[in-house]
């Protein structure tokens, strides 16, 4: 019924009786969703996932039951959204998750990047060295810039996707429920990391040109890898990389004559 389910939406009430009581419907939806093929990819993948949690308590139960990480959920809470975070916790228990194993972090400041950053990099530092999704569905604007910088500057340690919940189908706007699917978007580190690119400006500014050079044409390699994927079109950064090597280039033989 999927009428009951866009009505129930946005009311916690509802919403926390329909999980209890095993309501049909949404379950049925839910396993709907676990049946589409794309989704396969996402299953016994991740040991944690993170997620920033809005006003829409769907996409997270939908992208929880799909991804069920092996050790920890995390939800990102501000004091708006902390009740949907409750719901989410109540349905990982009837998921099989102990208390141990959901942590809350709410009073996030949602209009606020830098510090939605220091809780998710807190959180991804006590996971060094596992494989975390973090899916910034549930986010504005802010929350979704900290989990991109928070993949990119941590990519080093941690293998980090960053998932989204998307629809195929919309009607005056409005999403089609059932038509969901979950995407990884690009994480920045796969292009080239903002550290890396720090380093690379760092290196010519320094004049250090032979480094520069030699760092250009190592990213610039990888891009090339990532472009012949057919899946991203980086085109714009690998000509940016060949402008510096080729300056450096240049640089280089002027200091030698």
């Amino acid at each position: 019924n999927i009428k009951k389910l866009m009505e129930t939406r946005n009311n916690l009430e509802n919403i926390n009786h329909l999980i209890n009581q095993n309501d049909k419907d949404i379950y049925n939806y839910i396993d709907s969703f676990l049946e589409k093929e794309s989704n396969q990819i996402f299953k016994n993948k991740y040991d944690v996932a993170i997620y920033t949690v809005g006003l829409s308590i769907y996409p997270i139960l939908l992208s929880l039951s799909t991804i069920k990480p092996k050790k920890e959920i995390v939800l990102l809470c501000s004091e708006k959204s902390l009740p949907y975070g409750e719901i989410i916790k109540t349905y990982a228990f009837k998921l099989g998750y102990n208390q141990d194993q959901i942590k809350i972090v709410s009073q996030i400041k949602e209009s606020d990047t830098a510090s939605i950053y220091k809780v998710m990099e807190e959180v991804i530092k006590e996971y060094s060295n596992e494989i975390i999704a973090i899916d910034i569905t549930g986010g504005k604007k802010p929350t979704i810039a900290a989990g991109f910088l928070g993949a990119t500057l941590f990519e080093i340690k941690n293998t980090i996707h960053i998932l989204y919940m998307d629809f195929l189908e919309y009607k005056n706007d409005n999403p089609i429920y059932g038509s969901e699917y979950l995407v990884k978007l690009i994480n920045p580190s796969e292009l080239f990391s903002a550290l890396d690119f720090k380093v690379l400006q760092g290196l010519y500014k320094s004049h250090q040109y032979r480094a520069a050079r030699r760092m250009s044409k190592i990213i610039k390699n990888n891009l090339e890898q990532l472009k012949a994927s057919e899946i991203y079109d980086v085109t714009m950064q690998i000509n940016q990389l060949e402008k510096i090597y080729a300056e450096a280039t240049t640089d280089i033989e002027n200091a030698s004559s």
